[in-house]
């Protein structure tokens, strides 16, 4: 009788759980299907060049998205190259950090990354990748500029901005009130605009890297002749787009000029009212201001890999409950991708922060990391809702409870504790009135892991994906994990009660010089935007 009442009482407890966990707010912020309209867009020019794709991965594409009031989350997407795709048998792993690999730079690598400095004249350097960014990504950020429109929106609601990441780019949406608040713009009376100087940089970057992309002669860069001649042509319409912007934007004009355009019945220069010299009339306290985050988007440079990697052959014969054989090949079949991603040495404190991604460091640096996101997206996808549900609550212990900095733990590792303890249950052991045990299984798997000092990774058990964290912090952690295990159902109404504050993003003045926008800078900008599209369309490059 005791043991039916017992059971009675867990599953009550369950159930109240898994409806609480359903108020997880796990919706898509408009700033992300917007972004992610962005990129199929810019994924439909790419295949003019059959060379290389954006690829989202990640909680925008798997469900797990747990969102926090004002911030819509991030959003992770990969740029593959299509050309290069590299020898497992040409990878040399680190017995040290299994998950992490040298690259030889010979052989089958030689005709894709020819004319390449290797390290020791054996390695690939990291900064292979990074030359796949130079070339694409001046043109990505040309498209997002366009499309995000870098600056204080001229509601004043967003500030969007850009900035070199140690993987790739990251592009963020942050509090435009909160900066207006540390920003004071003095008004000045309206003057005719000379050149808009924040959208021109942008264009000539822009052009820059469509030139430097257009000469090269890797068979990397261009499939054959013809689409390079394509491609030139293409080049030459933007930039007469961008004569004409500079033309229509330039609202100076000698007499003779003037005299002429009047024969030719031209009307008035384009004029808008603008604050003149906003980096002179910016007044701010200190070298940064920290804004709360929006919505922020990684735009990281991978290269697959043929074959499935030596380090994980144990995930393809483990025994296990799930997945099924069938996924397992499927998996398989989808294959994983490099990185430029250092392990966490343990020089560098825990703190990734320390670390050098200077250029003359990325020279001489030829580790990369193995990145299965595809193959955990493939995964996360066979998800049941109860199993979402779980995944959810696990990230939103993490958001209110568990934010260390520097991190020990972040949303990636409760994913790889969520596939681990998939793995061992059955199909039944997840349900409703189960509920409670599932999250309790995910606590006390953690917990393990944490009082081990060794957090096995997925796909290569070997690796530990706490290693190089502060001591004083994996215990801290640990702890906090231990109290949210007593009560899971408490600590889980306080987030959905009392939600985090977004977290924040420091910003350089600098930045908000460059980029702060007028009032009416919006004319401009579609104008700009119109005139690239009219002439290119024109052209015949619809």
């Amino acid at each position: 009788m005791e043991s039916t009442s017992e059971e009675q009482r867990v599953n009550e407890d369950s159930t109240e759980l898994f409806q609480l966990a359903g108020q997880i707010d796990s919706t898509l912020d408009s700033r992300i299907t917007s972004l992610l309209s962005n990129v199929r867009i810019f994924n439909a020019f790419l295949k003019f060049f059959d060379v290389e794709e954006l690829v989202p991965v990640g909680s925008s594409q798997d469900g797990s998205k747990v969102n926090v009031p004002g911030d819509g989350g991030d959003v992770d997407i990969l740029l593959i190259s299509k050309a290069v795709v590299l020898d497992e048998d040409l990878l040399e792993y680190d017995s040290r950090f299994p998950a992490y690999a040298r690259v030889w730079g010979i052989e089958e690598h030689e005709k894709f990354l020819k004319r390449k400095r290797l390290i020791d004249d054996v390695y690939l350097p990291v900064n292979v990748l990074k030359n796949l960014e130079h070339r694409l990504y001046g043109l990505l950020r040309f498209y997002i500029s366009i499309a995000t429109r870098p600056g204080i929106s001229d509601c004043g609601r967003i500030y969007n901005t850009f900035r070199e990441s140690a993987v790739g780019f990251e592009v963020a949406a942050l509090d435009g009130e909160s900066a207006l608040t540390a920003v004071q713009i003095n008004q000045v009376p309206d003057i005719r605009i000379g050149k808009f100087k924040v959208g021109m940089k942008l264009i000539h970057n822009a052009l820059d890297s469509l030139e430097a992309l257009a000469l090269k002669e890797d068979p990397h860069d261009f499939p054959d002749s013809q689409s390079q001649a394509s491609f030139l042509n293409l080049v030459e319409c933007v930039a007469s787009a961008v004569i004409k912007m500079v033309h229509l934007t330039d609202g100076y004009e000698t007499k003779k000029e003037c005299f002429k355009r009047q024969e030719r019945h031209e009307p008035e220069p384009f004029t808008v009212p603008i604050h003149y010299d906003i980096a002179e009339s910016l007044q701010i306290v200190g070298e940064t201001i920290e804004l709360p985050k929006l919505m922020t988007a990684d735009m990281v440079p991978a290269f697959s890999v043929r074959g499935w990697p030596r380090v994980a052959e144990e995930w393809i014969t483990r025994a296990r409950r799930w997945p099924t054989n069938e996924l397992v090949q499927d998996v398989v079949h989808i294959g994983c991708q490099i990185v430029a991603k250092r392990p966490l040495y343990p020089e560098l404190n825990g703190d990734r922060k320390n670390e050098d991604h200077s250029s003359e460091a990325d020279e001489y640096d030829d580790c990369f990391r193995l990145s299965f996101s595809q193959c955990e997206l493939a995964l996360a996808k066979q998800f049941s809702e109860i199993q979402l549900l779980c995944w959810r609550t696990l990230k939103a212990y993490q958001k209110s409870f568990l934010r260390n900095e520097p991190p020990v733990l972040t949303s990636y590792h409760w994913k790889t504790v969520l596939f681990w303890i998939r793995e061992e249950t059955d199909d039944e052991f997840w349900s409703e009135r189960n509920f409670l045990n599932c999250v309790s299984k995910a606590l006390d798997f953690m917990i393990t892991c944490l009082l081990d000092r060794f957090l096995p990774g997925y796909f290569v058990r070997k690796e530990n994906l706490i290693s190089g964290c502060r001591e004083d912090l994996v215990v801290k952690t640990l702890n906090m994990v231990i109290e949210i295990r007593k009560a899971p159902y408490a600590y889980l109404l306080n987030f959905v009660e009392d939600p985090p504050t977004p977290d924040v993003y420091p910003v350089s003045k600098d930045k908000i010089r460059d980029f702060v926008r007028a009032e009416n800078q919006q004319t401009l900008v579609e104008n700009i935007t119109g005139n690239v599209i009219q002439t290119v369309v024109v052209c015949g490059y619809e």
